[in-house]
């Protein structure tokens, strides 16, 4: 009988495609915050100045060049890693819909919270992550 899981180590093409991975998030990701923060600063998004849209949306650039970055290495993926991705990915938009099902639901009630969206983002983002770190680490 013999074991179809292989549980050995990536070999030296996939820990390169990693590594190049991982750079490009990290790029993009610094990329979205001194987005933000250009937004927020010079962007004027509580006054009357039509521009203020331009910068609202400045930081949706880094995010959307994120996600092509993200396709890319999960359809680029040998089949165990893209189980992985794909479980972590999966964690992490359930874990999105239940604090959207939550805000709403508190919405409905009354509770208007703050930069909701922000909240949304943040919490699919870190169960996503923390999956991905659970499941590389089993």
């Amino acid at each position: 009988m013999t074991n179809d899981s292989d549980t050995r180590s990536a070999g030296p093409s996939e820990r390169r495609r990693t590594r190049r991975f991982a750079a490009q998030f990290s790029v993009a990701m610094a990329a979205y915050i001194v987005a933000v923060i250009a937004s927020v600063v010079w962007g004027g998004l509580d006054g009357e100045d039509p521009s203020r849209f331009a910068w609202a949306v400045l930081p949706v650039l880094p995010i959307a060049w994120l996600a092509v970055i993200l396709i890319r290495f999960v359809l680029g993926s040998d089949e165990f890693e893209f189980v992985q991705a794909l479980k972590g990915l999966a964690v992490g938009f359930v874990v999105t819909m239940l604090l959207a099902v939550l805000a709403g639901f508190l919405d409905i009630a009354g509770l208007s919270i703050p930069g909701l969206g922000w909240w949304l983002y943040a919490g699919g983002m870190l169960a996503w992550l923390a999956a991905t770190v659970a499941i590389r680490l089993r």
